[in-house]
C-alpha cells in the first residue's frame, strides 16, 4: 500500500462534461444513444478478441482482506462508489505497475485499469491529433524574438474528472462480499455478509480509449 502512487484523499473531482464546449456537452449528454456498440457487435468482439475478464493484479487474486484496503484506498480518493451486484459481473480490473522518478529508477508503483472489455462497449473513437516530437523542431520564431517553452503536469489527471453514476455503473470493478467491507447497508437495501457488493468507478479510468479525446 505504501508503494503505491495513490490519488489524493478527499481529492475534488471536475464533472466530465463540465470540461467541454456548450456544444460537446450537449453531444455528451446524448451518450447512450452514439457512444454505445450494438450489444450483439460488443459480444462478437469480445469473442474475436478471446477477452473472458480484465486483468487484475496478482496481489489482490484471491486476497480479499487486501483487495478491501485497495478499495477503501480508492474511496478515500473519492474514486469510487458501493453498488450490489445483481448477477452483474466486473467490466474493469485494477492492476500496478512500476513507476520511474525524474532519474528513471522505480520507486513507486502507480495504479493502471484494465479497461480493454469495457472499450468494448463504446464505438471506437475518434482519432486524436497530437503534435510528435519532430514538430518542435519545425516551429519558427523572428531572430528577434524570446522563445519560451514550458512543461506541465497534472498528478492523476484522469482521476480528477468525475463520472455521473449512470455512466459510472458501466464500469464496474470486481464483487466483493460485503463482510469484507464492514457494510449492512447498500443503495438502501439491507444485506447479509454475503451479498455481493460491485464497487463503480466515479471518475475517468486510465485506459480507457476515449478517456484521451477528453482529455
Amino acid at each position: 500500500k505504501e508503494l503505491v502512487s495513490w490519488p489524493s484523499v478527499n481529492q475534488s473531482h471536475v464533472m466530465l462534461r463540465d470540461c467541454l464546449g456548450r456544444a460537446d456537452q450537449e453531444w455528451f449528454r446524448e451518450w447512450r444513444t452514439h457512444m454505445l456498440r450494438p450489444v450483439a457487435e460488443a459480444r462478437a468482439l469480445r469473442t474475436d478478441f478471446g477477452l473472458r475478464r480484465p486483468y487484475v493484479d496478482p496481489s489482490l487474486l484471491g486476497r480479499p482482506r487486501t483487495y478491501a484496503v485497495v478499495l477503501f484506498r480508492l474511496k478515500d480518493s473519492n474514486m469510487l462508489r458501493w453498488t450490489l451486484a445483481n448477477g452483474r459481473s466486473h467490466s474493469v480490473a485494477p492492476f500496478f505497475v512500476g513507476k520511474k522518478n525524474v532519474v528513471g529508477e522505480k520507486t513507486k508503483q502507480r495504479l493502471i485499469f484494465d479497461t480493454r472489455l469495457v472499450n468494448l462497449f463504446f464505438e471506437d473513437p475518434p482519432s486524436t491529433r497530437l503534435a510528435s516530437a519532430g514538430a518542435m523542431s519545425r516551429i519558427e520564431t523572428n531572430s528577434d524574438m524570446d522563445f519560451y517553452i514550458a512543461s506541465g503536469d497534472l498528478e492523476c489527471c484522469f482521476y480528477h474528472l468525475h463520472l455521473d453514476d449512470e455512466l459510472g455503473e458501466l464500469f464496474t470493478l470486481p464483487a466483493i462480499r460485503a463482510q469484507w467491507l464492514g457494510l449492512t447497508q447498500v443503495q438502501g437495501t439491507t444485506g447479509t455478509v454475503d451479498t455481493l457488493i460491485l464497487p463503480c468507478l466515479s471518475i475517468l479510468p486510465m485506459g480507457r480509449s476515449l478517456s484521451r479525446i477528453h482529455i
